[in-house]
């Protein structure tokens, strides 16, 4: 079936940020207008830093960015918000993680369970999702993956509970 209707567009940004063995990640939701119609802001303790990082890696950036993504999706953006024929562009500014979703490769371990996690929201949508990479300087999620929410409306954003997300990928990541 062809379908030439347009519904809405969304632009969905996401970032993370790791530093010191601790991190945070942020999403930003857009309307088609320009309109902020909400966003996330957490910050990644040690201990979940962590439990992100089984392998006892250098660096966990690929994670924090995959995860934000994830993120965006389920909290900002839940399937039952969605119609079939609305638009979304997801915004990244890494390369790796945004490589790998537009692939379709989630691999193995924890990172490949949150870039499965990702590929599986996009198919719950129903709709066309696409990725872009943004310029670092240009992604609007890295002050709230940095904690900084100044020009941020509070009423606009979405709280979650971080250690439940991680138990659901850790969760999923054993399954897997």
């Amino acid at each position: 079936m062809v379908d030439a209707s347009h519904g809405r567009v969304f632009h969905l940004y996401t970032d993370a940020c790791y530093e010191d063995q601790c991190g945070g990640v942020g999403g930003v939701l857009i309307d088609g207008s320009g309109t902020m119609l909400s966003y996330f802001s957490a910050q990644i303790s040690r201990d979940q830093a962590a439990r992100l990082n089984p392998l006892n890696k250098d660096t966990i950036i690929f994670e924090l960015e995959a995860l934000a993504a994830w993120l965006g999706g389920h909290i900002l953006l839940p399937s039952a918000a969605i119609q079939p024929n609305d638009r979304v562009v997801v915004f990244l500014d890494n390369d790796g993680v945004l490589g790998r979703i537009i692939s379709g490769k989630s691999g193995l371990g924890l990172d490949g369970a949150i870039i499965n996690g990702v590929l599986e929201w996009e198919y719950s949508l129903k709709a066309l999702v696409w990725y872009e990479r943004v310029p670092s300087a240009a992604n609007i999620a890295d002050p709230p993956s940095r904690g900084e929410l100044a020009g941020f409306r509070k009423e606009l954003r979405v709280e979650l509970d971080i250690d439940c997300a991680l138990n659901e990928l850790l969760d999923s990541s054993r399954d897997a």
